[in-house]
């Protein structure tokens, strides 16, 4: 799997919930909103699908998440899948203590690949 670079500044057009920009090498780095759960699952699945379809690895910046139930882990575990499928990378930054709890509780820690981050202050 290939190594995520950092991310810049520049800012990429993606529909929904999360902001975006395009990163060092082509990387997208993408911001997660501060609630992954079923009310907003339609908005964070058009953004995460606006995602896979920009190219290129992917930096989940997850510092913001307050609150994630099954609904939102499931869209965030389909979009890493899909982008290893295609060869992709997927890196996960600022994991806070909210999204590690709720991946814990539903044994999709590992599968995100969230097991051993160090979590967000």
């Amino acid at each position: 799997m290939a190594a995520c670079s950092a991310p810049q500044h520049d800012e990429l057009r993606i529909h929904g919930m999360c902001s975006a920009a395009v990163g060092v090498a082509g990387a997208l780095a993408l911001k997660l909103p501060a609630y992954c759960t079923l009310p907003q699952a339609a908005a964070l699945r058009v953004s995460l699908l606006d995602a896979v379809a920009a190219g290129g690895d992917v930096e989940l910046d997850a510092s913001s998440v307050e609150t994630a139930d099954t609904a939102g882990l499931q869209l965030l575990l389909v979009f890493k899948t899909q982008l290893q499928q295609q060869g992709r990378c997927i890196r996960w930054l600022h994991v806070g203590v909210p999204l590690q709890t709720a991946a814990q509780q539903l044994g999709l820690a590992n599968l995100l690949d969230l097991a051993g981050q160090r979590t967000a202050p």
